[in-house]
């Protein structure tokens, strides 16, 4: 039946009942878990679509078949490819909703193996896209947590500055942390005026 859907999905695109062609097509593919097929078969229906409604559902089901695929890779072990896909999709996906939530698991796969400065520098690249969001301030405490463990002071103290900027309740605390890192480093001229 999948063969038939498929087939008359194409030979009527933009009738009725190839549109429902199509839309039990998407439908077995989703039962059948084949996320990979779903993704590549609801992005050429989108690309090809007229009406909006019909492309926002059919990008819907993009989305959502892209970012199960990485899933499943991050849970059969490929973390490190997971990490360029979750990074990739957000790029190419900037207004889904799930690009927030794969920019955020990338950078706790970075940490996860152990990668560091990759994971600071995308904890800080997290919150320039959602500085307003509570997990924005705690990926930028965790980049200035890791980058002073590391002993990259100075990015500790350039990351507390941002950190003071977002945090209002605590922005005394955040400079004068900044502070000292800048007087370890001998930097006392960015110091002073946090001191002050």
């Amino acid at each position: 039946a999948a063969l038939q859907f498929k087939a008359l999905g194409e030979k009527h695109a933009h009738v009725e009942k190839g549109v429902k062609s199509q839309a039990l097509y998407l439908d077995i593919l989703n039962l059948k878990k084949d996320y990979p097929s779903l993704r590549d078969y609801s992005l050429s229906l989108r690309n090809s679509a007229k009406d909006q409604t019909r492309k926002d559902k059919l990008t819907k089901i993009y989305e959502e078949s892209y970012f199960l695929i990485v899933q499943e890779l991050e849970k059969k072990g490929g973390e490190a490819e997971a990490i360029t896909k979750y990074e990739q999709f957000a790029v190419q996906n900037t207004k889904s909703p799930l690009a927030q939530k794969s920019l955020w698991n990338a950078m706790q796969l970075y940490f996860k193996l152990g990668q560091l400065v990759e994971g600071s520098n995308a904890s800080i690249e997290y919150y320039k896209r959602y500085p307003e969001t509570k997990e924005g301030k705690a990926a930028l405490l965790k980049a200035a947590e890791t980058y002073e463990t590391l002993g990259h002071l100075e990015k500790a103290a350039a990351t507390l500055i941002l950190l003071a900027k977002s945090d209002n309740e605590n922005q005394s605390k955040w400079r004068l942390m900044a502070a000292d890192y800048f007087t370890l480093l001998g930097d006392y001229k960015q110091a002073k005026p946090l001191y002050e």
